[in-house]
């Protein structure tokens, strides 16, 4: 039984060197390759994995509703920096959304020629993770769910919304507001301390045109409008 004589007893040098190195690589496994270490470092791979989504948001719907997505899509961006995240609205509110910094990507949807099979079968292409619908109708439950959307998250509202994987109660509207709606909705992501503030984004050209109509209108910068 070699292997338990010291490595003193070994009358050739290099038997001593094999024990030694034997000895000294036993360590290292034990210390780099532990059962403990490799768990830590297979959590942290799925971390990684899970913040590069795809995400889809589908806000179709009004101007208001489209202005009270974005407090929703700056807490996404948050809690998953890493993931792409595609806004679908409708066509005509793409300037309000050009210099968002929390979306990778735009779809449009047109109401006057709503080719609603050749979207969905584009945003199929691209296989997104989940769906965060903030429409809820029956119509855009619809949508994701034929889009092959993997995770879809919305308000149980209406008889397609058994299409959602992920639904939450929609309590009536006088018990509370929109963004309060949103919040509750993304605390099924795990997004919490929602920040309520609205935002947006324009260009200097844009400022400077806005800034000289206003003044044409003889309204000053410290007149307050409404």
């Amino acid at each position: 039984r070699a292997g338990t004589r010291s490595s003193s007893s070994w009358p050739n040098p290099t038997a001593r060197r094999a024990v030694n190195c034997s000895s000294n690589l036993r360590r290292k496994i034990e210390e780099e390759f532990s059962l403990e270490r490799m768990s830590e470092e297979t959590v942290s791979v799925y971390k990684e994995v899970m913040q590069q989504k795809n995400i889809l948001v589908i806000k179709l719907g009004g101007l208001g509703d489209a202005i009270l997505a974005i407090p929703s899509l700056r807490a996404l961006r948050k809690e998953f920096p890493k993931a792409f995240i595609s806004l679908l609205i409708n066509s005509h509110y793409k300037p309000l959304f050009s210099g968002c910094p929390y979306v990778d990507e735009i779809l449009l949807f047109d109401r006057k020629r709503p080719n609603i099979f050749a979207l969905t079968a584009k945003i199929r292409k691209k296989v997104f993770d989940a769906s965060v619908d903030f429409k809820n109708s029956n119509f855009t439950h619809l949508f994701a769910y034929l889009a092959g959307v993997r995770n879809r998250y919305g308000f149980a509202k209406g008889i397609l919304s058994a299409l959602l994987n992920n639904p939450v109660l929609l309590l009536p509207e006088y018990r509370e507001g929109p963004l309060v709606q949103q919040a509750r909705l993304l605390a099924q992501l795990g997004i919490t301390g929602f920040d309520h503030r609205l935002e947006r984004w324009t260009a200097p050209s844009d400022d400077r045109d806005m800034e000289a109509l206003l003044q044409e209108k003889g309204v000053s910068s410290t007149d307050t409008l409404v």
